[in-house]
């Protein structure tokens, strides 16, 4: 009897201890405070979130990209999809004391604002799909202790044309905000807007959101006008910012977007800061696009690092998370020329790339050619081509791909220090020479 008894305690010891565990150890986040004075509370303690959109926690080439969040300030990342924010990606995210709002994709309706993909009408066994998705995700994270809120959709209703596909999107984002809120009472839900497109479609018939995000790449002054026009009583979060996007940069003679220097770059982050800054209760944190190998644009256009090497962008995010300034800044690059912008197929060419480093470091010069698709809105549509560089000095010679297409060359000039500067520019190759 008395070993039966003894066991007995100890089941009912370790019982306790993982009931203790999985309380202890969940992240609890909640909007505290009231209008125009609201602040996030994580673990019963003020938190000001300080983001990057990061949708992978390693590189193809093994860079940590929490590392790098950690080194940035950050405290908080944001993926997109739950094929992102899977455990691996959770359990990196605790390891380096990072916060996840976690995104949970629902389907545009028009790919790219043009063809017809999916409909949110009538459209039942695919939503009760989406559905399933959602719940069965969010009872499997709620508890880790990673997590801090729920993303639910990202950009739909700007990428829906027709009115009665946004009213049914909403009313299908107002139940899911509802049973997830249900599933974890513990973690606020939001949904995130293309800029300020749309957002009445929310007030009228989303009123479940804790929270509204914003994806902007021209300032959050205007954001916060429309949010206020029409009298939102819930905060918001900038989800994304950078600089201009390539919808809104003059075209080069490929028809391809013109993409800023860095110094450019920095500056359109620094902007976007302060301007959020003077918002501050209303809008409860930022997330800087992006940390990652590539974006949906080019391989190097919102990216903050290329691999573990960083631009200028990242240390001035860095210098408003943590306060802290750039001993070390990165190389300044103004230009980058090629001797010839229409070639054959495998024809050799010739980068000049011209630079300057803040410490007259020594620079180190080199290119990449990509693919050069733009507008795809996916997470990897551009690859890097497979090519013999051969660099002397701040000249690199290379061959020009094989394939007829329009491609990017991605200058790439390096300090000692694991800094880089980076330009673009675009070239086509062609079987025949126009005259």
């Amino acid at each position: 009897m008395k070993n039966k008894y003894h066991v007995a305690r100890i089941c009912l010891f370790v019982g306790v201890c993982l009931v203790m565990n999985s309380s202890v150890f969940a992240s609890e986040c909640r909007i505290k405070g009231e209008e125009g004075k609201w602040f996030l509370e994580v673990d019963q303690k003020p938190f000001e979130l300080k983001g990057a959109g990061c949708g992978m926690a390693t590189g193809e080439d093994g860079c940590d990209y929490f590392a790098l969040a950690e080194e940035m300030g950050a405290n908080t990342v944001r993926t997109w999809g739950i094929d992102q924010g899977n455990k691996t990606y959770l359990d990196e995210a605790e390891k380096h004391h990072l916060k996840v709002d976690a995104g949970i994709w629902f389907p545009h309706c028009n790919k790219q604002r043009k063809q017809k993909v999916f409909s949110y009408i009538n459209n039942t066994e695919r939503l009760n799909s989406l559905e399933k998705e959602t719940l069965d995700y969010v009872n499997k994270y709620k508890s880790h202790p990673a997590v801090i809120m729920w993303n639910l959709g990202n950009e739909v209703l700007f990428f829906t044309n027709e009115e009665e596909e946004k009213i049914a999107f909403c009313r299908f984002l107002e139940n899911m905000v509802q049973k997830v809120k249900q599933a974890d009472p513990d973690h606020p839900v939001l949904y995130t807007c293309a800029g300020s497109a749309n957002m009445a479609y929310l007030k009228k018939y989303a009123p479940g959101l804790d929270m509204i995000g914003f994806n902007t790449y021209g300032g959050v002054e205007y954001l916060h006008e429309e949010w206020k026009r029409l009298e939102f009583s819930i905060p918001y979060l900038i989800t994304e910012f950078g600089p201009t996007g390539p919808w809104d940069c003059p075209k080069d003679q490929f028809d391809k977007s013109i993409d800023q220097a860095d110094y450019e770059k920095s500056f359109a982050y620094q902007l976007i800061l302060e301007e959020a800054e003077q918002f501050k209760g209303s809008c409860l944190g930022l997330f800087a696009f992006h940390l990652g190998d590539t974006t949906q644009e080019s391989l190097s256009w919102w990216n903050l690092t290329w691999g573990k090497h960083k631009r200028e962008s990242f240390y001035t995010i860095q210098k408003f998370y943590t306060g802290r300034e750039c001993k070390n800044k990165p190389p300044i690059c103004t230009q980058v020329e090629l001797n010839k912008y229409l070639v054959k197929p495998g024809e050799r060419m010739t980068a000049m790339i011209t630079a300057r480093d803040p410490g007259k470091a020594r620079l180190s010069y080199d290119i990449r050619v990509s693919t050069a698709y733009e507008n795809i809105l996916e997470y990897k549509p551009n690859t890097i081509i497979p090519l013999k560089t051969t660099p002397r000095a701040n000249k690199v010679e290379f061959e020009a791909p094989r394939k007829p297409d329009t491609y990017k060359v991605h200058a790439l000039v390096f300090d000692k220090t694991g800094n880089v500067a980076i330009r673009t520019v675009s070239f086509r190759v062609e079987n025949k020479k126009r005259i």
